[in-house]
């Protein structure tokens, strides 16, 4: 049987330390590219700090490489 671990690490850390990538098997985006830049903006202004709150997100080890797959996250 499968071992399933879980950490808590906030996002300024998890983008410090590793590469994300979103798997093809993923829903195309329905965001807009402001939308987006807009994220990405706030996240950048908020990096050191202690807390930001973003929502859950489910990251899986790739096999192939040593990126983190976006499994999931807050779709609604």
């Amino acid at each position: 049987m499968s071992e399933i671990k879980f950490e808590l690490k906030g996002i300024g850390e998890v983008i410090k330390t590793n590469t994300l990538k979103v798997p093809i098997y993923q829903r195309s985006f329905s965001w807009s590219k402001k939308e987006v830049s807009e994220l990405f903006d706030d996240i950048k202004a908020s990096i050191n700090e202690d807390e930001y709150f973003l929502g859950t997100i489910v990251l899986t080890k790739d096999k192939k490489d040593s990126k983190l797959d976006i499994f999931d996250g807050q779709q609604r």
